[in-house]
């Protein structure tokens, strides 16, 4: 939910501010400061400062949590972090947390030194309170918790006060009053449909795709504080160029519960006497229990530590390729893995990606070559879609990775779902316009958006409408989520937004 507080996650270091889930702000929009980023900071908001462990916890967060739906879990490659904008996302995020606690300011929101002390006894992490021992609050586990994660109590108490701040805020944004009349106004304005083709262009991100000679790039590194500007971004991005070693596999199991676990073994170990490389997949299609792996005899996708229980880990581990282990006890029941492959761990090292790297530092001087480009793709793709050339716009939208969607319906009141974003005139001007047949295009701030109406204005039927009550609370939210994003416009214009600009 949009006005909700994002929820702590199982690291204390990236519990060290609660915000807001709303959009964030792209870096491009950012008043870029005068000073440099100091080894504790990386811009402010007013006179809040933005740390620099705020913003590595929330990027970490950021790619666990990308991993999750990107990569199933793998890590993500340079190409992946940069695709998904996660460095402009983690600064937007602290920036609009920021932004909500000097609004909780100016509302004279409140936390009192007594209910600080009862969040801290009673934090919780993974559902556990990590600083009590039987029931009790222990001190030296406090102190001992935060020493681990580099976090003084100070700024971990300060932190669970302006937490508890910023709850309230939500709480007076959540329950903020609407009337009957404006539900009804909202209900009109959802039940006005149009159906229409939508190509969305990013203004600063086609510069990936400008052509960089490997002469620019010798030239570029050739001078000191360029070489030095490429080795800084190596050093933010080295975590993310690192590989765990990884492994494939193909396993056997043989479940234990509601077995007796003596009968299994010996099942178990009948089988490991008969399987071997060349036969394993087809022993694993007869025997295995896991009901994944019956038809794919046993196969499982690339894994690193981590990703798999610790006694399959173990042994899956300790085996060469080609090589089968004895059985192998778990949580699950019993199995037999067969490595399939093995990938090394990759240590990055600066001189592999220091041509890339340097690449990409061009590519970002190159601004005029970078409207130029934004100016010919606006130009081809208006025709395209003028002349309902789908191919070629997929064409297009794959050469540029730009999105791109076909009949989408869209309410007068929401604009487009999904990835897409008309809002406020923009939107308006699309409903007033949608009957002439021509590409509209609108300039939202970090992108174009080009709109072709494939349908014109119709009225979501009755029999299709949800029943008032659910309707209302979706309203309600709606209503809510607006009422974020314009109070974090306005509190942008009110309160200086910097950030260092060699960040």
């Amino acid at each position: 939910m949009a006005s909700k507080f994002l929820k702590k996650t199982s690291s204390i270091m990236i519990t060290l501010l609660i915000g807001l889930i709303v959009i964030s702000f792209m870096f491009s929009d950012y008043q870029m400061g005068g000073g440099n980023a100091s080894s504790d900071r990386i811009g402010e908001v007013g006179n809040l400062p933005i740390k620099y462990k705020e913003y590595q916890s929330e990027y970490n967060r950021n790619i666990h949590l990308y991993s999750q739906y990107f990569g199933q879990g793998k890590p993500l490659s340079s190409k992946q972090i940069r695709a998904l904008n996660i460095k402009d996302k983690s600064i937007g995020s602290l920036v609009n947390r920021k932004l909500m606690m000097k609004f909780g300011e100016s509302i004279g929101s409140f936390a009192s030194d007594e209910e600080v002390k009862d969040e801290i006894k009673n934090y919780k992490e993974g559902g556990k309170e990590i600083f009590k021992t039987n029931g009790q609050f222990n001190v030296g586990l406090y102190k001992r918790a935060l020493a681990n994660a580099r976090i003084t109590p100070s700024d971990f108490e300060k932190d669970m006060k302006n937490q508890i701040k910023g709850k309230r805020t939500e709480e007076v944004l959540s329950n903020f009053p609407i009337s009957k009349g404006y539900l009804k106004d909202i209900r009109g304005f959802k039940s006005q449909i149009i159906k229409a083709d939508l190509i969305e262009i990013p203004k600063d991100d086609l510069k990936r795709f400008l052509n960089v000679s490997k002469e620019e790039v010798l030239t570029f590194l050739s001078e000191k504080e360029n070489h030095n500007k490429t080795k800084a971004l190596y050093d933010s991005r080295k975590a993310s160029f690192a590989k765990p070693a990884q492994f494939k596999t193909r396993h056997i199991l043989l479940l234990t519960k509601g077995k007796k676990d003596k009968e299994v073994k010996k099942e178990i170990e009948k089988i490991r006497k008969k399987v071997t490389k060349k036969n394993f997949e087809k022993m694993a299609k007869k025997h295995t229990e896991d009901p994944s792996g019956k038809a794919n005899g046993g196969f499982l996708p690339w894994f690193s530590k981590g990703q798999m229980v610790p006694a399959f880990e173990k042994a899956a581990f300790s085996l060469k390729k080609n090589e089968i282990s004895s059985p192998v006890k778990s949580q699950f029941g019993y199995h037999i893995i067969l490595l399939e492959d093995k990938k090394e761990k990759y240590e990055p090292q600066f001189k592999a990606h220091k041509d890339e790297l340097a690449k990409e530092l061009v590519q970002n001087s190159k601004k005029e070559e970078t409207k130029k480009l934004l100016q010919e793709v606006i130009s081809k793709s208006k025709k395209l879609l003028n002349d309902n050339k789908g191919k070629e716009l997929s064409a297009i939208q794959k050469k540029y990775a730009l999105k791109y969607q076909r009949d989408m319906k869209i309410n007068r009141y929401d604009g487009p779902k999904g990835l897409f974003k008309i809002k406020g005139k923009n939107l308006a001007q699309l409903f007033l316009e949608s009957n002439k047949g021509k590409t509209l295009e609108f300039d939202e701030l970090t992108n174009v958006t080009l709109v072709k109406v494939s349908r014109e204005t119709v009225l979501l039927e009755d029999n299709k409408k949800p029943k008032n009550e659910t309707l209302s609370k979706t309203l309600s939210y709606s209503f809510i989520r607006s009422l974020n994003q314009d109070l974090l416009n306005n509190l942008k214009a009110k309160h200086k937004v910097k950030i260092f600009k060699n960040f």
